[in-house]
């Protein structure tokens, strides 16, 4: 069975403007749209919607494949209240946390797909973050050089 891999904000918005940016790394973000293309890589529409709020162009490339995107389901929502009743401080109420966390987790964990975050493991479930729920649930979690290797990524040499 094909692996799939649900991306989380942070994915598209490090690697656009720290990581990877377009004009210095284009052969990434063209193995991210073969990725898109070929149904390897979906986000939940509540993480694109964080993406969106930004009128720019990470957030354009994003919608141009917006087949990617995956709306939520009623099983969806119940795996989310799940997560939230599990874990209630994977969000915080007025902090820097994201309210995207949980779905981005819920949508991987129904599709048994490897969550892909930029956020590091820290070990800590009273505070936890993406990974560390993950590394709980028994979820797959990596972060994006991980995908790029696992998806075969080689950067072409230039002379």
């Amino acid at each position: 069975m094909k692996r799939s891999y649900c991306l989380d904000t942070g994915v598209f918005i490090n690697s656009w403007s720290k990581n990877y940016p377009i004009d210095l790394f284009p052969s990434v973000w063209d193995h991210l749209d073969k990725l898109c293309r070929d149904n390897t890589v979906f986000v939940a529409d509540v993480v694109a919607e964080e993406l969106f709020r930004q009128e720019d162009d990470v957030s354009q490339w994003l919608r141009d494949r917006s087949k990617i995107i995956i709306k939520k389901t009623q099983d969806d929502i119940f795996q989310m209240k799940e997560i939230v009743n599990q874990y209630p401080r994977l969000t915080s109420e007025g902090g820097t946390r994201s309210g995207a966390d949980p779905w981005l987790i819920a949508f991987a964990f129904r599709r048994k797909a490897t969550v892909v975050t930029e956020e590091q493991y820290s070990g800590r479930l009273n505070k936890p973050k993406i990974p560390d729920v993950c590394h709980d649930l028994e979820l797959p979690h990596m972060n994006t050089i991980e995908l790029l290797r696992v998806t075969g990524y080689r950067e072409l040499a230039r002379s």
